[in-house]
């Protein structure tokens, strides 16, 4: 309901979006992470931490490939962030092991 009453009171916070996104995520409710990272996307393209949320709720979905295209677009937005590094290791062997 915070998320909510952030986002009705600045709906051009990209920040909002990827907070609710977060929590979407947290609760796998991926299909509603996913349109949260999708807006913040919208409002600021730079967004690593939208892209990377995209990412990890695509990856919820199944769409794995997609999922890693994601987390690399995070990576090469914040090249220093190491846990988006090891999310798309972890996707990439998850991927080749099974």
């Amino acid at each position: 309901r915070h998320f909510n009453r952030s986002i009705e009171l600045a709906p051009l916070e990209s920040r909002h979006y990827t907070a609710r996104s977060r929590v979407y995520f947290c609760r796998k409710n991926f299909e509603e992470g996913l349109a949260d990272a999708r807006r913040a996307l919208e409002i600021d393209p730079q967004d690593d931490l939208a892209m990377y949320l995209k990412g990890v709720c695509l990856e919820g979905m199944g769409d794995r490939n997609e999922a890693i295209r994601c987390i690399n677009d995070a990576i090469s937005l914040k090249p220093h962030e190491i846990s988006y590094q090891k999310a798309c290791e972890d996707l990439k062997s998850r991927r080749t092991d099974g």
